[in-house]
């Protein structure tokens, strides 16, 4: 009875051996075959990100498109943000997020103080939120007749909040009720498109004539709409750069604006419709796509090393199981045991103890001959032979 337990316990260990080992090589070969399928889609992934990354690093006067709209005859204000949202949208197609219009007036020339001398060029713009994206100080124009300056122009001219100002000598002069300056938050300098448009400009009278150009002065809709000068509407697109976004769709979006740029040159646009300058996505595009290259080098090692390692690990694992099992293999095969016998039964020799019989025969072929039997002592390592009476039963250990 304890012989058999003994040898039961012995097969389970040995059993648990072979299933550790198993599962171990199954693991190792697992990660060595995913690393080598994912590997090229994760450096493809990665290409990608730096991409979008750095798309989304460029300011939007690089890669944005503005279109100007100028609207028909007795077409108003809403209807002429309309046209233009829908004009925009199907001259840049998907590639670029819906536009922000800004309605914009200039005004004829004006004898302000700008520091030169020069005449100045003022405009008025309208937009809602305009006062949420500046540093107000006073109130937002909510009267046709209302508007907010830009400081340095105020001051310049000497306008307090709540002065009236009449640069033209009109019979309804304007009411200044804010004075502004522009915000340095990202946000509110993608509202305005740039915050170029809210600064103002000295002019120059030598050695030619440069008219000044004041910032813009905020006022509402029907502020412009009530005035004889001509209007328009502007409208900013921002790039849209998705986290799927890939080189060939970035190609594809890049090589439509290229078209737009040759379509806005020769007057093929939609009535109305021109683009300002200032967009440089082809090139911007060329120089990060061939720029990829630095991305997947950087991750390649990386994928290499992790199949390299799992190879390794798992060839050693393997050398391993081999050493452990050579001993024992040899001996059982010397008893002459069957496939499944060397399966359940020989592992036993990896476990530390003394050593013991595995199961009674009688010595046959050279054993009989020599009168010797061959025992495995497992704290030793090797076989050892004992002598025996010539023709008598014996264990083989």
């Amino acid at each position: 009875m304890t012989r058999f337990r003994w040898l039961l316990a012995t097969s389970l260990r040995g059993l648990r051996a072979r299933w550790v080992l198993s599962l171990g090589s199954l693991l190792l070969t697992v990660i060595a075959i995913a690393s080598a399928v994912v590997g090229p889609s994760y450096q493809q992934n990665a290409a990608s990100s730096f991409v979008i990354a750095q798309l989304r690093a460029q300011p939007n006067i690089n890669t944005g498109l503005t279109y100007d709209y100028k609207p028909a005859a007795g077409e108003d204000v809403d209807a002429a943000i309309a046209s233009s949202l829908d004009a925009t949208s199907q001259e840049s197609g998907s590639g670029y997020l819906p536009g922000h219009p800004i309605v914009w007036q200039q005004l004829p020339e004006a004898d302000l103080k700008n520091g030169s001398g020069a005449p100045s060029l003022p405009r008025m713009v309208s937009v809602p939120g305009a006062c949420d994206h500046v540093n107000l100080v006073g109130r937002c124009p909510t009267n046709p007749d209302e508007i907010a300056m830009l400081k340095v122009d105020a001051v310049n001219n000497a306008v307090k909040v709540g002065d009236s100002f009449n640069p033209y000598g009109a019979r309804t002069p304007f009411r200044v009720v804010g004075i502004y300056t522009a915000s340095t938050s990202a946000a509110d300098d993608d509202f305005w498109g740039g915050s170029g448009r809210l600064q103002s400009t000295t002019g120059a009278t030598l050695p030619r004539m440069i008219p000044a150009r004041p910032g813009p002065w905020i006022t509402t809709q029907a502020g412009i709409e009530l005035r004889h000068q001509r209007w328009y509407v502007t409208v900013d697109q921002q790039l849209a750069t998705p986290p799927d976004m890939t080189a060939r769709d970035l190609e594809n979006v890049a090589a439509r604006v290229s078209a737009i740029g040759k379509a806005d040159e020769r007057g093929e646009l939609i009535s109305g419709l021109s683009l300002e300058a200032g967009n440089t996505l082809p090139d911007t595009a060329h120089q990060l796509i061939n720029r990829r290259g630095v991305t997947r080098s950087t991750v390649e090692p990386a994928v290499l090393s992790l199949i390299l390692v799992a190879l390794v690990l798992l060839s050693r694992l393997l050398a391993a199981s081999m050493t452990l099992r050579r001993g024992v293999m040899a001996l059982a095969s010397l008893r002459g045991y069957g496939r499944r016998q060397l399966w359940c039964g020989s592992e036993g020799s990896t476990s530390s103890g003394p050593s013991s019989p595995l199961w009674p025969t009688r010595p046959s072929g050279p054993s009989q001959a020599t009168g010797r039997v061959y025992c495995w002592r497992a704290t030793a390592g090797t076989p050892t032979s004992l002598s025996t009476p010539r023709g008598r039963g014996s264990w083989v250990c």
